[in-house]
């Protein structure tokens, strides 16, 4: 995709006219990637500012000059209390939800490492962990995060070829996550993990339904009896995106969100069954796609759980997406109409989980590395003031790559001021 518009440009910039066959199977991929994130987050029904006019009138500099004036100018919700620390010990404490998030300042994804698929039940770790492109995760990196400020780290994780059908999970696969999960808890931060991109098989489509679902629960009691050893600074989700079969992130069908529902609740039950720290740790729950439109939310069921106030539920944000997450669309951000879409949306999302009664954190969102630095400070900084005052926890989709806040060879800043305004917007 990168190489089309690279090409693209320079044809506009001398006036030669080429024909442009294909692009490699490189960009192929990067495309079907491209739309996959940009159907992640479904939007409510208020229309996007003119984004146009705004790309003829403003500048970087100007969005710089305008947007402190500009957040002023807007009037905010307030957060009512400030962030209460619980004294943390071995075992588990007795906190619910809510206590525990105060916690947490802001989080980061270590994405493109753990969560490929399709490889084989025949490869090493390390080639699956080497996938995507992304080096190996190193104690470093996780130090290098720590050091930001970061308080959580969220590890997206695909399981479908390390398992058996009876739920079985490759030994090395747990040892090569339980390794991560153990140097972030070693620093007193919080750590996420999950079902990610195992929607080959974990759809919510009626045919098989019940065998996705018996095998989706064993998978579970076998992953948190592995990990059940670890205090309440380990949470589990129980997947990343809920779709009707894989990559489809279309609308889902009233049958659609009710199995959705029905492999949260056999989550939460997998996970209680195994007892131990697990009957307390506390569980992430995803709507369907982790989308926030009304008809998915209206469709999402809170799963009665033995633990209390022990449930948090979560979506994605990357909105609008024409900004942060097309390559090729709206580098610019800040302009009062910017601001007032934005907070239309996130105020949305925090009224319709309050309704429903549950915590609620934003497991990714973030910009696309598109040389627009000041814009995406701009945007992240008010994105995160608004959150903060709603008591929702954000986490920085970090892909190692486009979305990429530390380099993971060398564990130095890719985005420095960026990242200062991500730790200091979430205090």
């Amino acid at each position: 995709m990168k190489k089309c518009y690279k090409l693209l440009a320079t044809v506009l910039c001398f006036s030669i006219m080429l024909t442009v066959s294909a692009c490699s199977d490189y960009d192929n991929k990067e495309s079907a990637k491209q739309v996959t994130y940009n159907t992640l987050f479904k939007q409510p029904s208020t229309p996007v500012p003119n984004t146009k006019i705004t790309q003829k009138t403003q500048t970087e500099q100007a969005i710089d000059e305008v947007t402190e004036t500009q957040i002023e100018s807007i009037t905010l919700p307030e957060r009512t209390e400030n962030r209460i620390f619980y004294e943390q010990v071995a075992e588990m404490r007795n906190i619910s939800s809510e206590q525990l998030l105060q916690e947490i300042n802001i989080g980061i994804n270590i994405g493109d490492s753990f969560d490929y698929c399709g490889l084989g039940k025949d490869k090493e770790v390390e080639e699956y962990l080497t996938a995507n492109g992304n080096p190996i995760v190193t104690e470093s990196l996780i130090e290098s995060y720590y050091k930001a400020g970061f308080k959580a780290v969220r590890i997206p994780v695909s399981w479908t070829d390390h398992i058996e059908d009876d739920g079985t999970i490759n030994a090395d696969w747990i040892d090569a996550v339980r390794e991560i999960v153990g140097y972030i808890i070693d620093r007193n931060m919080y750590c996420i993990i999950n079902s990610e991109n195992d929607q080959i098989w974990l759809t919510t489509s009626n045919k098989n339904f019940a065998k996705t679902k018996q095998k989706f629960s064993k998978m579970w009691h076998n992953i948190a009896a592995n990990f059940n050893d670890f205090n309440d600074h380990l949470l589990f989700e129980s997947v990343g995106e809920i779709l009707k079969k894989d990559n489809d992130f279309s609308d889902p069908s009233k049958t659609d969100l009710s199995n959705a529902n029905k492999l949260n609740s056999a989550f939460v039950k997998a996970v209680r069954a195994t007892g131990g720290n697990n009957a307390k740790r506390h569980l992430i729950v995803t709507s369907y796609g982790s989308f926030v439109d009304d008809n998915t939310i209206s469709g999402f069921k809170v799963p009665s759980d033995t633990a209390k106030n022990h449930l948090i539920a979560k979506v994605n944000a990357f909105v609008p997406s024409s900004f942060c997450l097309d390559e090729s669309g709206n580098k610019l951000w800040g302009t009062e109409d910017d601001k007032k879409y934005l907070l239309t949306v996130l105020t949305g999302i925090y009224d319709k989980f309050k309704s429903i009664g549950i915590p609620l954190i934003i497991g990714e969102f973030g910009v696309i590395n598109k040389g627009n630095e000041s814009s995406k400070i701009a945007y992240s900084k008010y994105f995160l003031q608004v959150t903060y005052n709603y008591y929702i926890n954000c986490f920085w989709y970090d892909d190692g790559k486009d979305f990429c806040l530390i380099n993971r060879r060398d564990y130095s800043k890719k985005h420095e001021k960026l990242i200062k305004t991500l730790i200091k917007s979430a205090k």
